[in-house]
C-alpha cells in the first residue's frame, strides 16, 4: 500500500515538472506554507488553474491568515482534512491531503474552506454547507469547496491535455 502511494506520488510530481515558463508571473503567497518537496507541484497547480490562482490571490490578501499544507500517508476516514483555529490575532488552518490520486482536487477543495472562512461563511447557522458531529467537534462539507476544487483538476487536466 504504501509502495502504491509512493508510486502515485511520484506520477503527479513528474506530470507537474513540465511547467510552463508563464509561471514567473505568480508566486506562492507568503502566509500560505508547503513542504518544500511539494511546493513546485502546488506552483505548478497555479500555473494551470485560474481558479486555483484566485484562490491563492485570496488566501494571500487575507490578514491575520497562515495556511500549512501537508501531504500525509493517510487520515483515518477522510481523503482531506483541515483543521482551522481562530484566535484573536487571526486563522491558522493545517490542511492535511491523503490521497495523492486526486491531489489537485483536494487541495483546492481544502483551500476552499479556508476562504469560506475568511469571507466569514456560517456553516453552521446558514445552508451552506452539510455538517455532521465527529469525535472532535463539529465536521463540515459545503456545495461551494466541492465545485472549487473539480473545477481546478479540470482546469490542470485540460492544461496537461492542449500540452500532449
Amino acid at each position: 500500500m504504501v509502495i502504491r502511494h509512493i508510486h502515485l506520488l511520484a506520477v503527479v510530481l513528474g506530470i507537474f515538472s513540465f511547467r510552463s515558463p508563464a509561471f514567473a508571473q505568480l508566486a506562492l503567497p507568503s502566509n500560505l506554507h508547503v513542504a518544500p518537496m511539494y511546493r513546485e507541484m502546488v506552483e505548478s497547480i497555479a500555473d494551470r488553474s485560474p481558479t486555483f490562482q484566485g484562490q491563492l490571490l485570496r488566501i494571500g490578501s487575507a490578514r491575520g491568515v497562515t495556511v500549512h499544507v501537508e501531504i500525509v500517508q493517510h487520515i483515518i476516514g477522510a481523503r482531506a482534512m483541515t483543521r482551522m483555529v481562530r484566535q484573536i490575532d487571526g486563522l491558522t488552518a493545517r490542511i492535511e491531503v491523503a490521497r495523492f490520486d486526486n491531489v489537485v482536487e483536494l487541495i483546492a477543495h481544502e483551500l476552499e474552506h479556508v476562504i469560506e472562512q475568511i469571507d466569514g461563511v456560517d456553516l453552521v447557522g446558514s445552508a451552506a454547507g452539510n455538517y455532521s458531529v465527529a469525535a472532535g467537534g463539529m465536521v463540515f462539507e459545503t456545495e461551494r469547496a466541492g465545485r472549487a476544487g473539480v473545477s481546478v483538476a479540470r482546469e490542470v487536466h485540460a492544461s496537461l491535455q492542449r500540452e500532449d
